[in-house]
């Protein structure tokens, strides 16, 4: 589909996926979307001259300069040649993995003879060839007709005509998926053109509730760009009397024309009008919806504002304040957030909650709805502000009309076929490429670091098994960035259709892990291999979900998850040692895990919290030491304390397992990172085995205390995961993990997580082997 992509040098369309719809989410067929002057234009830094044709700026061979990330990329496994920014560029590299052992170990090698830092393989083949360099996703207002509902919308109907806002959401692209709270319908009378306005007009109508200026009052509005336009005319609708000041005379004449006679182009006139509007006394309250960097337009609108009155912020200004105005006046200083309650809150944007009406009457959602009604009513008018619509194939004019000196358009619109009744570009433009016979061509799910920085030179190692085919994402712009830098010559918006490419045999899933049990089992169904990363699932019903997709494939099921911990070298010199034990072990693990934010998405429903998805890893490394089944769990879990200390981040488990052995896991985020993550005790046989953070096992037997493994770098058991599997899927070895092995470590997270939550009956519970099954 084509989408409209924005780097330093202008606007330009892209080629990219289609998104793929979640939960809650509507997939729309975009008519028009609504350019955001100020906003969008902040990232163009190339400035035109006054010189300057009217035509889209041209596609550069390399940009003048690069980060340095970018141009390590670019360069591939050729390394910058200066230790201190090559240490940079690896840490950034290396940092979401958490692996700094293998940083170091990298570094003094580079420091040796030059072995480059970051590898990077070269782009070949990339999405759309044409485009050399990529752009960022622009655009949070759009109009269009519903096309495709997600599981759990409600309200809304393919074929209906809506409006939808956010950032990342309500892009410039012919397809969007917009979770249905940042939706509202287009009444019938009002057409999708000036409906697209939608997130500008919420976003004046809230700076209009945050001054909750009454019946009579006097209001100065700074600045009079679109918001401010919008301002004036509903304040006026409000039965408010407004005034408005802005240095551009065009836009002076723009509000006159619309009625605004108390319109003023010079500070000295709008502080006299004020003055006379009041008596004296100042304007209730002043709105600000000018953008600046200066606190200058702060300072004027203390001066204005009368004695106990408000100053409300809408745009994008400076907020050094004098404090002698803003103390003596006693005013009301106040940030007007967007559209209003409910943004940038993930339960109500994300997971469709809305507030309570009676509660929260204004929510940004009804909001929306109240504006489309004021367009279609008259009470707001949007026709005689709009100055600008171009096709989307237009787009390098249509910006370069916002930036080029002289008079601007104070409002565009951005047109797409589906507006002209032709249908949109349904397909992505994907680069063929050939793989050699006997080669798996794999699909990497997900854009995350660890997927790239971790995962993927591990693939790449066994370049005779695998070949890197596909990206599937359904952050497009990005998902197409990241092809580009990377070298993946295919990107998919939706797992299903790059099931449909018979060059993708294998998946590696890195999303977000509620995401994991349906890509697991729409891969298992079409026959793929597919690798996970942990966990598999986030609860009992989605382990059920990919039980059952395994029970379909049958023997032919290849599914491997990413508990790479029990392959890690150290974990096998201890293995070795318990080799020929004949009785049971007693181990204990402690994670000093540290924090993770508190508004981290791995505390919530897409993560799991911090037992599901990474203690499962120590769930899985108990039963490769004792090759036995569980048969009851003990736990415990501290007081939780909100957000500084959860209970499913801070507790302890026990599982006695069948063959007698007991093994125990401290899990804690209250610790200090200097005493080291990871630590393992066993004890067997008259001996003690100790792990310290996969850097060196250390035995006691016999009085003695001995090294049986040592190394410059904590290997956590990635590199032979990896080769594992590549072995298996080419004929050459068992699987690593079988499906009950990769089940039983799944379970007992979701038991420990029950038990630490109380959604059972004790601390404990008892297992038979039907448990399992």
């Amino acid at each position: 589909m084509k989408q409209v992509l924005i780097r330093p040098d202008g606007a330009f369309v892209g080629d990219t996926p289609i998104p793929a719809i979640s939960r809650g989410e509507l997939l729309i067929a975009v008519h028009y979307s609504f350019i955001s002057a100020g906003t969008e234009t902040a990232a163009i830094t190339v400035r035109p001259g006054p010189a300057a044709q009217n035509t889209p700026p041209p596609v550069p061979v390399a940009p003048a300069k690069q980060s340095l990330a970018r141009k390590t990329v670019r360069l591939g496994l050729k390394v910058v040649k200066n230790p201190g920014k090559a240490l940079f560029v690896a840490k950034a590299a290396l940092q979401h993995a958490g692996n700094m052992g293998e940083f170091k170990t990298r570094m003094k090698q580079y420091l040796k003879d030059g072995t480059p830092l970051v590898r990077v393989p070269h782009a070949v083949n990339i999405v759309n060839p044409s485009d050399t360099f990529s752009g960022n996703a622009s655009g949070y207002s759009a109009a269009g007709v519903v096309i495709q509902t997600g599981a759990d919308v409600t309200g809304f109907a393919i074929g209906d005509p809506v409006a939808c806002a956010g950032a990342g959401k309500a892009n410039h692209a012919e397809f969007i998926a917009v979770p249905m709270n940042l939706c509202v319908k287009i009444p019938s009378e009002l057409p999708m053109r000036e409906a697209c306005s939608v997130a500008l007009g919420a976003i004046a109508l809230q700076g209009v509730r945050r001054a909750d200026s009454r019946l009579g009052e006097v209001v100065a509005v700074l600045g009079l760009g679109l918001l401010g336009h919008f301002t004036l005319q509903m304040l006026r609708h409000s039965g408010v009397r407004a005034l408005g000041l802005d240095l551009d005379r065009e836009r002076v004449e723009r509000a006159h024309k619309l009625g605004f006679a108390e319109c003023y182009s010079t500070a000295e006139e709008l502080d006299a009008a004020v003055k006379a509007a009041t008596l004296g006394m100042g304007a209730d309250a002043t709105i600000i919806t000018a953008s600046a960097k200066s606190d200058a337009l702060c300072q004027h609108a203390m001066q204005l504002t009368r004695r106990k009155g408000r100053v409300v912020v809408v745009g994008d200004v400076g907020l050094g304040l004098q404090r002698a105005p803003f103390y003596a006046k006693e005013i009301d200083f106040l940030i007007s957030c967007s559209y209003g309650p409910g943004r940038y809150d993930p339960e109500y944007e994300e997971r469709g909650k809305d507030y309570p009406y009676a509660f929260v009457r204004w929510t940004e959602r009804r909001n929306m709805a109240l504006y489309l009604e004021m367009l279609r009513s008259g009470a707001v008018n949007i026709k005689a502000l709009l100055d600008s619509d171009r096709s989307v194939d237009e787009v390098g004019e249509a910006y370069l009309d916002l930036i080029k000196p002289g008079p601007k358009p104070i409002a565009s619109v951005i047109r797409y076929p589906a507006a002209d009744g032709v249908a949109p570009s349904a397909i992505a433009e994907i680069s063929a490429t050939k793989t050699k016979a006997g080669i798996l061509g794999w699909a990497l799910v997900g854009t995350s670091g660890f997927g790239q920085a971790m995962l993927m030179p591990r693939f790449a190692k066994h370049a005779n098994v695998f070949a890197l085919k596909a990206l599937v994402s359904r952050r497009g712009a990005h998902a197409r960035n990241t092809a580009h830098h990377l070298g993946i010559p295919k990107v998919y918006g939706d797992l299903r259709e790059a099931l449909k490419d018979g060059e993708v045999q294998a998946l590696c899933i890195v999303t977000r892990h509620s995401f994991h049990p349906d890509e697991i089992a729409m891969g298992l169904d079409a026959g793929r291999a597919v690798f996970c990363e942990k966990p598999i699932a986030v609860d009992w019903n989605g382990l059920e979900i990919v039980d059952a997709a395994v029970q379909r494939a049958g023997a032919g099921a290849r599914l491997m998850v990413g508990f790479n911990r029990r392959f890690a070298p150290a974990l096998k010199a201890i293995r070795d040692s318990l080799a020929n034990r004949r009785g049971p072990l007693v181990a204990h693990y402690r994670m000093n895990a540290g924090e993770v934010p508190a508004d981290s998405w791995v505390h919530g429903p897409e993560g799991g919290g911090r037992n599901i998805g990474e203690a499962c890893h120590i769930y899985d490394l108990f039963g490769a030491l004792t090759g036995s089944t569980p048969t009851s769990i003990t736990a415990q879990a501290i007081a939780a304390q909100g957000n500084l200390a959860r209970a499913n981040e801070n507790f302890n488990a026990t599982i006695r397992f069948a063959d007698g052995s007991i093994c125990t896991l401290t899990y804690t985020s209250l610790g200090d990172a200097a005493l080291g993550k990871e630590r393992l005790e066993v004890f067997c046989g008259n001996q003690a085995l100790i792990l310290d953070d996969y850097l060196r096992v250390t035995r006691v037997a016999g009085g003695q205390t001995t090294s049986i493994y040592a190394n410059d770098t904590a290997d956590k058991g990635h590199d032979i995961e990896i080769k594992l599997w590549a072995e298996f899927l080419n004929g050459k070895g068992q699987a690593p993990l079988s499906w009950p092995e990769i089940q039983q470590a799944s379970a007992i997270a979701l038991w420990v997580e029950d038990l630490i939550h109380g959604r059972v009956g004790s601390n404990c519970i008892a297992l038979s082997g039907e448990d399992l099954e």
